[in-house]
Parts: C-alpha cells; sequence; structure tokens
C-alpha cells in the first residue's frame, strides 16, 4: 500500500493584496509523516508558504490565489481556517500572536474548550502535553512572566492538545536557547515516531539534521531544489555556505583569558535589578570595551535582555551604578548615548515609510545615506515602502541599519539573528566588525553559536541573574 497524501499544491500562487507576487507556481506534495524542512533566503516566500498551508493565506492575509491546494485529496479552496485546524496545528515565529489565556493550563485547554471536549479527555490530553514538552511546573504561571522558551513550549502544547495529524512551524528556534532547542528536537523527534506529518520553515538546520526527510529550498518565491535525505546528507557545510543558508553542523568556540577590565569604556558595578518582589539581577560586574564586539550567552531567563536594558536606561536598576569612561551615567543619559533593538522588532518600526523610519531619530539623514546603508544591507525596497510589509528578516536588517546610522556610542543587538539566512547572517556579522572597528561598542545577545563564531571578541555567560564568566575568545573562529 503507497503513502497516503497528505499535501499538494500545483501550480500555486499567492500575491497578497495590491502587491508582487510572493509564491510562484509552486508544485509540492507531501506524504502522511514526512518531515519536512523549507529553508532559503530571508524574504524567499517561506512563510506565506506556511501560511498558504494552515490557511492564513488567504483566509486571514487576504490576497490573489492561483492553483490548486489539495488537503488529504480534498479541496482546501473552500476550507474555513477552522476545518484546516483539524488536519494541521499552527505554531508561529511570535508564539505570543497566538495566545488568548492568561494562565498557561489555560491557554493549553482553550482550542479544546472551544470544540466543547469532554472534560475528562481534556485534563488527559492537558497532563499528557505538560508531560510531553516538560512544563508541569508552570502550569500555574501567568503568561506574562515566561521566557521566550517556555512561551514557545506552551503554543507548541496547545496545539498538542488538539491532536491534529500534521503540525506547521514558522522558525520555531528563532529565540530559543540551546536547552530548549534541544527540547523542542527531542518533541519533534516524538510526534514523527507517532506517525504525524511534520513542515518546518526553519534557518537553523543544526538541530534537526536527523530528523529531516526532505529539504526544500525556496527563491524569489519558488521552489529551486527538493532534496532527498540521502542528498541532504551529502551536503557539507561549503556548499550550503554556497547556498546562502545555514550549517548543519555548528563551530566549536574556543575561549582565552578572562577579560580583566583595564580598557573599559563601559562598566557595570554591583547591578541589582528587582522586578515584582523577584531578583532578576544580582549583583552585576562588567567591563566592556570599546571597538570590540561583546556577546552575552545564556539560558532563557538568565537575565540577559534585562542586563542590557539597564545598560541602554530603558530599565532603571534597584542598586548599583553604570560608568562611560570612568563617569557615572543616569537612566537619561544612557537613553541618549546607547542605542538598543530589541529582539521585538514589530513593536520598533513606527514609521509609515523606510524614510520615514530612519528620520524618526536623525531628521538630517538623506536619501543618499539612507540608500548606501541598504544597499550594504543588501535591501532592495523603496524609500516609500511601508516596513510593515517586510519579512521578518528584513525587519531585522532595517532595524540594524537604524541602529548603524544612530552615531551612538553604545549599540546593543537582542537576538539580531532571529529571521536571518546564512548569507544576510554574514553580512550582518561583518558589518557588526565594521562598527567595532569605527570605535564602537558593540553588545550582542544571542542563541545563534553560528553568529557568535562569525563575530565574538568576547563571551558573557549569565546565569540565574549572574556573570559566570567574562573571556576573550581566539581569532581562529573567523
Amino acid at each position: 500500500m503507497g503513502l497516503e497524501m497528505a499535501v499538494e499544491l500545483q501550480n500555486y500562487s499567492f500575491s497578497y493584496d495590491g502587491r508582487t507576487q510572493i509564491l510562484n507556481n509552486i508544485n509540492i506534495k507531501v506524504n502522511q509523516g514526512e518531515f519536512v524542512v523549507i529553508t532559503g533566503l530571508s524574504g524567499c516566500g517561506k512563510t506565506t508558504l506556511i501560511r498558504v498551508l494552515n490557511g492564513l493565506c488567504p483566509h486571514f492575509y487576504s490576497g490573489t490565489v492561483q492553483g490548486r491546494y489539495e488537503l488529504y485529496g480534498k479541496d482546501a479552496k473552500n476550507m474555513s481556517i477552522g476545518e484546516l485546524s483539524k488536519y494541521w496545528g499552527s505554531v508561529f515565529q511570535d508564539p505570543r500572536s497566538q495566545f488568548l489565556a492568561r494562565k498557561v493550563k489555560d491557554e493549553l485547554v482553550i482550542a479544546m474548550e472551544n470544540a466543547c471536549e469532554d472534560r475528562v479527555l481534556m485534563k488527559n490530553k492537558l497532563e499528557e502535553a505538560a508531560r510531553e514538552l516538560e512544563i508541569e511546573k508552570i502550569l500555574d504561571t501567568d503568561m506574562m512572566y515566561l521566557s521566550s522558551g517556555e512561551k514557545q513550549k506552551v503554543a507548541i502544547g496547545s496545539v498538542f492538545c488538539t491532536q491534529p495529524k500534521g503540525f506547521v512551524l514558522d522558525e520555531p528556534s528563532a529565540n530559543l536557547d540551546s536547552a530548549a532547542t534541544s527540547g523542542l528536537a527531542e518533541f519533534l523527534k516524538r510526534v514523527k515516531e507517532k506517525g504525524c506529518t511534520v513542515v518546518i520553515s526553519e534557518h537553523r538546520l543544526h538541530y534537526l539534521k536527523k530528523l529531516i526527510d526532505r529539504l526544500i529550498i525556496m527563491k524569489d518565491g519558488q521552489i529551486i531544489k527538493d532534496m532527498s535525505k540521502h542528498e541532504i546528507h551529502s551536503l557539507n557545510n561549503f556548499d550550503l555556505r554556497n547556498l546562502g543558508l545555514r550549517q548543519f553542523n555548528l563551530p566549536k568556540i574556543n575561549v582565552d583569558k578572562k577579560v580583566n577590565g583595564d580598557n573599559s569604556f563601559a562598566a557595570c558595578k554591583g547591578i541589582v535589578y528587582i522586578k515584582n518582589c523577584y531578583r532578576i539581577l544580582e549583583t552585576v560586574d562588567l567591563n566592556l570595551e570599546s571597538g570590540k564586539v561583546h556577546v552575552i550567552v545564556g539560558e532563557n531567563g538568565a537575565g540577559k535582555s534585562s542586563l542590557c536594558k539597564i545598560i541602554t536606561g530603558l530599565y532603571k536598576q534597584t542598586e548599583g551604578g553604570m560608568y562611560i569612561d570612568t563617569a557615572p551615567v543616569k537612566k537619561k543619559e544612557r537613553l541618549q548615548r546607547t542605542f538598543f533593538v530589541g529582539q521585538d522588532i514589530d513593536y520598533q518600526l513606527y514609521g509609515y515609510s523606510i524614510r520615514n523610519e530612519f528620520q524618526i531619530g536623525n531628521k538630517r539623514l538623506t536619501d543618499e545615506k539612507i540608500k548606501a546603508c541598504l544597499d550594504e544591507l543588501h535591501l532592495k525596497i523603496s524609500l516609500d515602502t511601508n516596513p510593515q510589509v517586510l519579512s521578518g528578516g528584513q525587519k531585522q536588517r532595517l532595524l540594524i541599519g537604524i541602529a548603524y546610522l544612530s552615531g551612538r556610542d553604545i549599540i546593543v543587538f537582542d537576538e539580531p539573528t532571529s529571521g536571518l539566512d546564512g548569507f544576510h547572517m554574514k553580512i550582518i556579522a561583518d558589518l557588526f566588525r565594521y562598527l567595532a572597528e569605527k570605535g564602537k561598542t558593540i553588545i550582542v545577545i544571542t542563541h545563534d553559536i553560528e553568529f557568535t563564531a562569525e563575530v565574538a571578541d568576547t563571551i558573557i555567560y549569565m546565569s540565574k541573574g549572574k556573570i559566570q564568566y567574562h573571556k576573550y575568545i581566539t581569532n581562529e573562529n573567523r
């Protein structure tokens, strides 16, 4: 007996209303139980393809459709999102966009409650999901206090409870630390073993290497390669780099001597940060040299973002002080001398056009300077374009460009590569190195080992609100 066909797209094209074609003549078949990874350069159409599969395009994101979409032998054209959700469980890049409840356990059961499922069955599914994802201890936790990794687990758990035939995931590892990414891989392995179909849009490939049945590579809205498991395992890092993709095998990062702080430009001394009676930072001392890229690593919830928001004046410390050129600097001055690019990119884009976005903080910027910056970032977009129509990776690069032209002394980037492919990751790494060579102090919060190997001068490891070590790394990584 042949394998059951789960998905078939025939000559499928899609364009958002009033815009250029995003998907162009897509032909793809996915069998029940297959594990398919879709990758390609940022803006190639991966997310739109995921939205087509789960019905968000064209039901939520309206647009023009050509071609045919069959789901388990049925024409999906007239299926509602509700009908499609019986087949597909969806997990988005930003899990908060799919949350509806306040408490974790309520979020996990809300879809089952809407489907009027039996209470005993709901309880059993809730317990199974919590056990599978190792979130039993946070079931009564308020959603707003979860780390990025915990939020991603809850999003996956809420979908798991509905027991769909397949899962579609859009860059699920984007904001996860190494431990959470390994946990995600283990969960996906169990899902695959149960015979579920899995389709993932992803840049980071290393954690999926042992799971992939097929690798689909997209470019400019088209499928340019559809590779079997055998073909995938024949690829080396050089082949992947030539395709602009991430590596399957992560580089090793070699650390050197401790940073002693003799040449510090900026310093944190005795920083304590307490929020809602919880000690997030515990007596942090940190010395930062100018002309260096300092990478902060550590598990989700270690205090990395909180520390950087204190450095940039977005948060006020409970105890301790911040110094620049040995002089104490208050919160207001920090805001003026630093620039923070957070991981929540959609909350940092306010302009009605690319030009306006750049000029919000610097009205003297000319079109020529802005265009030159966009060219460096390989952003081929009009200055009149609304930033909200860009892909996640393009928005990320746009914010990095705005920080680049800000002229601030200290620039902090929180997960700057979360939506970036290998090609654009290398461009951003080179840009950060360039900024450091110009004397800027660059701080990067990341879980991205590939990027760390490309860009870091020093590594700061944080755990449980404390700095465990701050060391130089050897240049052999670059």
